[in-house]
């Protein structure tokens, strides 16, 4: 295959014209002679001629955090044409306004595809780093707690809706949220949030409280008349399951639970019960019967 080019100048009606011709041969060389030749002429122009060029200007947008308010973009094209957006990543965009999903990487793309005077403009995409927002934690103090009461719920939340995590030390214990009272003394509870791919780690947040010492009753029945040179056996219980404790004046005096009867006459028999750590004394129960002769 061969090529060869040939210019020619052609004057008519005074204008000088200049015509490139391409002329192309196909096959073996030919002989010597007249042979016919293909003319390709130069490309069609793009479709874009005779179009005004346009760009796009974006304002800066200062970095976002995650759950920053809505906001607008700020975009115009030197053709003044409406510039559209889309965007990709942890960003959603309507119209112009930009809301973040979560934290992460926002990418937004403004483009103008030009009408009959201005060609498409040139995309211009903005890359916004999101940044985790920030959480608090709320543990109120129990209001007053003593040894026995029910199990309860702490109450512990954190702003950015996550699971709280507690930790408790002292006379009492914490399965999941709900809190255990294991005696009277003291109990601390701390509550904390490590945060995740969108919040960043909550400030740990403390909280003690006392817990006062259960109160007690006990149920002692004591009905006579019972006779004197006898003994007899008293019984009683405390709420507290503790041992409760008798003294006897009068016609009377106890050992222990007996209770002996010496003489005609008033037997007064008081119970009570001294508490320990997790119980407070009881009031004191007071019976009195009549000791009466032997029949």
């Amino acid at each position: 295959m061969s090529d060869c080019m040939s210019d020619r100048k052609m004057k008519n009606r005074g204008a000088l014209l200049a015509l490139s011709l391409s002329i192309a041969l196909t096959g073996p060389a030919p002989a010597a002679g007249t042979f016919a030749v293909r003319l390709a002429s130069d490309p069609a122009p793009p479709p874009s001629a005779g179009q005004t060029a346009q760009t796009i200007r974006i304002r800066p947008l200062p970095a976002p955090t995650y759950l920053d308010p809505d906001f607008d973009i700020d975009a115009t094209a030197t053709s003044a044409l409406p510039v559209p957006f889309t965007a990709s990543g942890d960003c959603a965009v309507k119209d112009s306004t930009v809301h973040l999903l979560s934290a992460g990487k926002c990418s937004i793309t403004a483009s103008q595809p030009g009408d009959s005077r201005y060609q498409a403009a040139p995309d211009v995409e903005i890359r916004l780093a999101i940044g985790k927002a920030e959480q608090t934690i709320r543990l109120p103090k129990p209001s007053f707690k003593a040894f026995l009461d029910p199990d309860f719920d702490l109450g512990a939340t954190a702003s950015s809706g996550l699971p709280v995590v507690l930790v408790a030390t002292g006379d009492c214990e914490v399965n999941g949220s709900i809190a255990r009272i294991l005696g009277a003394g003291t109990c601390s509870v701390s509550a904390l949030q490590p945060g995740d791919s969108s919040f960043t780690a909550a400030r740990i947040v403390d909280v003690t409280f006392a817990i006062a010492r259960a109160d007690q009753t006990i149920d002692f029945r004591l009905s006579g008349p019972l006779y004197r040179n006898t003994d007899f056996r008293l019984t009683a219980s405390a709420t507290s399951g503790l041992p409760v404790r008798f003294d006897a004046y009068g016609t009377c005096w106890v050992s222990g639970s007996i209770l002996h009867l010496l003489a005609d006459g008033i037997c007064t028999v008081t119970a009570d019960q001294a508490g320990n750590r997790n119980f407070n004394p009881t009031p004191t129960v007071t019976k009195t019967v009549t000791v009466l002769p032997i029949q």
